[in-house]
């Protein structure tokens, strides 16, 4: 997905089962796996390109709008990569779309 500077890719782990789409408006964030409370599946990586400038609340949204995607109901936040050359302007972020599979779990 290309969304005004800003790129995804998304990699199914298990190719095997499909996840009905969610809501990306209910897709929580956790910085760490061991934040979520819960018991979860991880379904797919998701890496995001945007310009270094650029803000990273917009890809962890679009991050949101991809595991919704995916059937995920969280995100987990794996890392960002930071331009290293001076002709490297982009900014790769890294993460987990996940499943938590506790209902009633907080």
């Amino acid at each position: 997905m290309l969304l005004s500077c800003i790129s995804t890719g998304v990699t199914k782990l298990d190719t095997t089962y499909n996840y009905r789409p969610t809501s990306a408006k209910e897709v929580k964030v956790y910085l760490e796996p061991e934040d979520v409370p819960c018991n979860f599946e991880r379904i797919a990586l998701i890496n995001t390109k945007t310009a270094f400038k650029m803000n990273d609340l917009r890809s962890i949204n679009l991050a949101k709008m991809e595991a919704a995607s995916a059937g995920g109901n969280a995100i987990t936040l794996r890392g960002f990569r930071y331009p290293e050359a001076e002709n490297d302007t982009a900014k790769v972020g890294t993460k987990v779309a996940i499943f938590i599979t506790d209902t009633g779990c907080n």
